[in-house]
């Protein structure tokens, strides 16, 4: 049953002490590591057995094979309909923005249009224009 279970190998910087690092990505915490690609698996190898025989004495069932690769796949899928929603709700939020601007410039204009007119108002009766309307600019 250890041989089930994907396991990853990578080399390690000079600076991190060369060698290998091998982990299970399906068992968290099971890691190892060789100064080889093909120690570092075995010694893998003979960790996931001790994961495996721990889990069982405690009583814990062990993830499936692949199980890493199906949250994983899952983790992206909610983070893809995630920006899905996000970039739906920024086409709406557009949408409304373009509206806002519309009514906008149509006041502007209107504004415009009442400020560019002459206003009529009512002469003062007692003036002597009397009750006479006229036009001021």
């Amino acid at each position: 049953m250890a041989n089930d279970y994907p396991m990853v190998v990578v080399p390690l910087e000079a600076e991190d002490g060369g060698g290998y690092f091998a982990f299970a990505p399906d068992l968290p915490g099971c890691i190892s590591d060789g100064p080889t690609p093909q120690e570092a698996l075995a010694s893998l190898m003979d960790a996931v057995g001790e994961w495996l025989s721990a889990q069982a004495e405690r009583g814990v069932e062990a993830p499936a094979p692949g199980d890493a690769n199906r949250r994983a796949l899952e983790r992206e899928e909610k983070l893809y309909q995630a920006m899905e929603a996000a970039l739906e709700a920024r086409k709406g939020a557009d949408e409304k923005i373009q509206k806002l601007e519309r009514q906008l410039a149509e006041l502007l204009a209107l504004t415009r249009d009442e400020l560019g007119r002459p206003r009529v108002t009512m002469a003062d009766p007692r003036s002597e224009i009397g009750r006479e309307v006229r036009t001021k600019h």
